[in-house]
């Protein structure tokens, strides 16, 4: 950070730990990121660059959204997102 007279560093030393219990949360990020994005398209409209972060967060936590749709093929378990 920055004072009027200096810049002040802070730094803080943390372990993070890959627990099951938490895996959760990624994937709640996403689909609220996704959500808050969405609604700022419909309140300020559409940008290419806002939907492309939409579509490749979709893609990534395998969210629904508007500019994305699954194909599940029924000879394979796998699960396909596209971009619509």
């Amino acid at each position: 950070g920055r004072t009027i007279e200096k810049r002040k560093d802070y730094v803080y030393e943390a372990e993070f730990q890959n627990e099951i219990e938490n895996d959760f949360l990624p994937r709640l990020w996403a689909s609220r990121k996704i959500a808050y994005l969405v609604d700022e398209m419909r309140t300020h409209g559409e940008s290419e660059e806002v939907r492309k972060e939409i579509e490749t967060l979709s893609k990534k936590y395998g969210i629904m959204s508007p500019f994305t749709s699954y194909l599940v093929q029924e000879d394979k378990a796998n699960l396909f997102m596209a971009a619509c």
